[in-house]
């Protein structure tokens, strides 16, 4: 497979299945995209890097090898991988934020000992399941 049939290929699998897409997405024209796709020219530079902002491998197109392997994700996990390099940078903020707190990488633990009264006060917010464990030390205190 050469360069054309692969910056094709790339087309499709993130979606730009028809030349005019792919050509938009490079900052192309629709003749100079069949050129490239027929191996007869070759892209600059720029347009290389629009179209891996658009999401293709570029790394593949040019050597005919990735540097990591999609073979082994879903189309869903392929899908978000293509979205999130597409995303302004806000975004990606955003969804590994929210992300990581789905994910338990934000856990808290706290651990209180001695003597502690079960108040709790000030501004609380409890947005996950939470476990409380009491424990009675077995020390009675005497009644007044």
């Amino acid at each position: 497979m050469d360069f054309g049939e692969r910056l094709e290929q790339e087309g499709k699998r993130i979606g730009l299945k028809k030349p005019p897409a792919m050509a938009a997405a490079g900052g192309v024209s629709v003749a100079s995209y069949h050129l490239y796709t027929s191996s007869k020219r070759a892209p600059d530079l720029r347009k290389l890097k629009n179209w891996h902002e658009a999401g293709i491998d570029i790394f593949y197109v040019i050597t005919g090898q990735r540097l990591t392997s999609t073979a082994t994700l879903s189309n869903d996990e392929q899908d978000l991988l293509r979205l999130y390099h597409a995303a302004p940078l806000a975004v990606k903020a955003t969804l590994l934020a929210m992300l990581s707190a789905g994910s338990g990488m934000g856990s808290v633990t706290q651990t209180v000992s001695g003597s502690v009264g079960q108040q709790a006060g000030g501004n609380i917010t409890n947005d996950k399941p939470n476990a409380f464990t009491f424990a009675d030390n077995g020390k009675k205190k005497p009644r007044s």
